[in-house]
C-alpha cells in the first residue's frame, strides 16, 4: 500500500522520492514527561499559594487507569514511583530503584527508565 502511494508521488513529481520521518517520542516516554511536567506546575502553583492538588489527582487517576489497560500493573506503579517519589526532598538526591535482585538502577531521564521497562518489563 505504502508503496503504490509512493509511486503515484513520484509519478507526479518525475522522479525519485525520499520520505523522511521525524522520530515521534515513545508513547511512555511521553508520558513520563508530561507527568513530570504536571508535578512540576503544581509544585510552583503550590509555592503560590493556589492548591491544585485536587485537580491533580483526578487527572492522575486516569492516567494510572489508562496506563493498567495498557501494560502490567508494575509498570504503572514504577512511573509513578519515579515521577513522584524518587528525589529525596531533603538532599535531592535520585533515589534508586531496586530490583526483586537487589540490584539497584537510577534514571536520569524518561528515556532512561522507559529503557529500563522494555527491557525487564516488555513495556
Amino acid at each position: 500500500m505504502q508503496d503504490n502511494k509512493r509511486k503515484k508521488i513520484e509519478d507526479i513529481l518525475g522522479g525519485r522520492l525520499t520520505v523522511k520521518q521525524t522520530p515521534t517520542p515513545d508513547f511512555l516516554t511521553s508520558i513520563i514527561e508530561d507527568l513530570c511536567d504536571l508535578e512540576n506546575r503544581v509544585l510552583i502553583t503550590s509555592q503560590m499559594g493556589i492548591d491544585l492538588f485536587g485537580f491533580e489527582q483526578i487527572y492522575l487517576g486516569i492516567i494510572d487507569s489508562l496506563l493498567q489497560k495498557i501494560y502490567p500493573p508494575e509498570i504503572s506503579e514504577i512511573i509513578f514511583w519515579w515521577v513522584f517519589e524518587s528525589i529525596d526532598p531533603v538532599s535531592g538526591e535520585i533515589l534508586p530503584l531496586v530490583d526483586e535482585n537487589d540490584k539497584e538502577h537510577i534514571f536520569k531521564t524518561p528515556k532512561e527508565l522507559v529503557k529500563y521497562l522494555k527491557k525487564y518489563y516488555n513495556a
